[in-house]
């Protein structure tokens, strides 16, 4: 593998840190590597870092997506930089010390708003100087531009304590959001509240999954219980994927291989 001349992704979660790395002529994705701890966990982050081979590569573009759930989307006629800050007080309330930063999606005509915890980001960006940044909804939501996606959806993207349920209602995105859980009954209980808070009944509402969940799960077939229509996510097909790829399935790293588009 020429490092020289693959990119760098890098999802840094509540409770996780995954990495892929892409060739950046062709688009394929070479490797990818995913650890479960909370990047509150410096220590522990710092030697990953430190040590491992891939980490310790020099490449010409690293972007990092923050996945946190200290973040909101604002509609570009309410924001401006200055009140960044103010904004996420106002609506998060008390929040980690952290500089404000705001990601611009012109074909929503929004800001995705948040905040970047400082000692993640200063190890970050000391080990890799080009580094660039933005949320992990920022490009969970851009993606719908440029992939062929029905207008109408319930996503949820799973993590081991944690879930982003998106929802969409003709092209228009309805629900943002971060849920804890602990069992496979607080995933369904949150997936269908959210459908029917919205008044979106269960049985015709399609839902796709994305994440670390097999198919023979008590969480999937929790999830099976309410909803008829469930998918599993795939790759997005304008990349091309090493072949020990193939030995997972598709939906499990879904979520960072999308974040490329």
């Amino acid at each position: 593998m020429d490092h020289s001349r693959c990119r760098l992704i890098i999802d840094a979660g509540q409770n996780h840190f995954c990495f892929a790395v892409q060739e950046m002529d062709t688009g394929e994705f070479l490797s990818l590597e995913y650890y479960q701890f909370s990047t509150a966990q410096q220590d522990e982050l710092r030697k990953l870092i430190d040590t491992d081979p891939t980490l310790r590569c020099a490449y010409p573009e690293v972007h990092v997506f923050y996945n946190h759930s200290r973040g909101l989307l604002v509609p570009d006629t309410y924001y401006q930089p200055d009140n960044a800050g103010r904004l996420l007080e106002l609506m998060r309330g008390d929040l980690p010390s952290g500089p404000p930063a705001g990601d611009a999606i012109p074909e929503m005509g929004a800001t995705y708003v948040y905040s970047v915890l400082p000692e993640l980001h200063d190890m970050l960006a000391h080990k890799y100087p080009n580094l660039s940044f933005s949320h992990f909804n920022t490009g969970w939501l851009r993606r719908r531009s440029s992939l062929d996606i029905p207008s109408s959806r319930l996503e949820a993207v799973l993590y081991p304590s944690h879930l982003i349920v998106t929802l969409w209602s003709e092209g228009r995105l309805l629900v943002n959001q971060y849920y804890d859980y602990d069992t496979p009954e607080d995933v369904a209980w949150c997936l269908l509240n959210v459908a029917r808070q919205w008044g979106m009944p269960p049985g015709d509402l399609p839902v796709v999954i994305s994440g670390l969940v097999e198919s023979h799960s008590p969480m999937y077939a929790e999830i099976r219980k309410y909803f008829i229509y469930v998918e599993l996510d795939t790759w997005p097909s304008q990349f091309r994927y090493d072949p020990a790829f193939e030995q997972y399935p598709q939906h499990f790293f879904s979520p960072i291989f999308s974040l490329a588009t």
